[in-house]
């Protein structure tokens, strides 16, 4: 995408504009019934929290014949909540949609290229309630290879089958990096589905939706690779604005002041800002307790969460090392590309000109006691 040119400086002297903070969102009287943050947002929650203009970028794209669209984000910051949502969408434009997550492929799948394509064939067919023609797909990838086949069998005997446009969200992509002898093969059937959309009428009424948590730091051809195509949207942390929105929905009579303080602890991460906010409309915390022992390890208030990175860390000592580097270096640190895209993925680091820093100031404090 291009980026827009920076704005011409004038040379003469002007006054500071007098910046005013933008009002605060005026809390809902009616009674609040809260919801409990895990997993994506409910397609009918309060509680979602929009990304302007991204999201509107994405809702024009999806009704857009061959669309695909690339979600970008760390874990818990709203990839799987942006993603069902559009599929809704899909859904009331008269497409059919699958909603497949690769957190949930069974593990024989993972063996080699032509079972992994066969169950996302399988799963697609599945989804849409189509018969799949085990033997006609067999007969298909047994002549031209399982990577055409599986696109010949979209093409000639599940799309037409379905009359109506497909739109496929494909969640957690990036778990096929560590899988060398899949990518190539999956990643080239996408990019090949969506070319050939262009020039083959029952292609085109193919979409997909495709979300990776990282960088994307596998070799890949140029011409077999989904990442440089279509439209890609990345979704960063809440703004200040976002977070007053979000504690407006949760009757928080929270100033500028207070939303400040809470960020400068946890940032915008969009699970993390949730949370404080569900527990403190729910009476079990107060924000000055959270902030006074949120990074103190013998009470501290996202002990789960962190618990639950602690585990990851620890059983990868190559990201444990790189984190301690992270952590222990005040002015930032280089990665190898792998270990960045890892580390990325989990939402612990982010960019900070051209160096990596942690994430939030709660991250910084609570891996500091990290053994190397």
């Amino acid at each position: 995408r291009r980026q827009p040119q920076q704005e011409r400086v004038s040379s003469q002297r002007s006054v500071p504009p007098i910046i005013v903070p933008a009002p605060l969102p005026e809390i809902p009287t009616e009674r609040l019934s809260l919801e409990t943050p895990e997993g994506s947002v409910p397609l009918n929650s309060n509680f979602y929290i929009e990304r302007l203009p991204q999201e509107t970028y994405c809702r024009t794209e999806i009704a857009k014949p061959h669309a695909l669209i690339r979600l970008k984000a760390p874990r818990q910051m709203g990839k799987t909540s942006l993603m069902l949502r559009l599929l809704r969408q899909a859904e009331s434009q008269g497409d059919r949609t699958v909603y497949l997550s690769l957190e949930h492929v069974m593990e024989q799948a993972w063996s080699d290229a032509d079972r992994f394509l066969h169950w996302f064939c399988a799963s697609v067919a599945l989804k849409t309630q189509h018969k799949f023609q085990h033997q006609d797909y067999a007969s298909l990838t047994a002549m031209v290879g399982s990577t055409l086949g599986t696109q010949e069998y979209f093409e000639s005997y599940l799309l037409p089958d379905l009359v109506a446009p497909l739109t496929i969200g494909l969640d957690s992509i990036d778990r096929l990096f560590d899988y060398p002898h899949l990518y190539n093969n999956f990643f080239s059937l996408l990019r090949s589905l969506h070319e050939a959309g262009k020039h083959t009428e029952v292609l085109s009424k193919l979409r997909l939706i495709i979300s990776h948590a990282a960088e994307v730091y596998v070799p890949l051809e140029i011409d077999r690779s989904p990442f440089n195509v279509g439209i890609s949207i990345e979704l960063g942390e809440f703004t200040p604005d976002r977070v007053a929105l979000l504690a407006a929905k949760h009757q928080l009579n929270w100033t500028q002041t207070d939303i400040g303080n809470l960020m400068s602890v946890i940032g915008g991460h969009p699970f993390l800002v949730r949370l404080a906010m569900f527990e403190i409309a729910s009476n079990n915390i107060d924000l000055s307790t959270l902030l006074t022992t949120a990074t103190n390890r013998e009470g501290i208030f996202y002990r789960h969460h962190l618990a639950r990175i602690e585990t990851t860390l620890n059983s990868q000592p190559d990201l444990l090392a790189a984190m301690t580097s992270v952590i222990r270096s005040p002015e930032g640190t280089n990665l190898a590309p792998s270990l960045k895209g890892k580390l990325e993925g989990l939402g612990l680091i982010k960019l900070q000109g051209e160096v990596i820093v942690p994430r939030c100031e709660l991250y910084r404090q609570y891996f500091r006691s990290l053994p190397i």
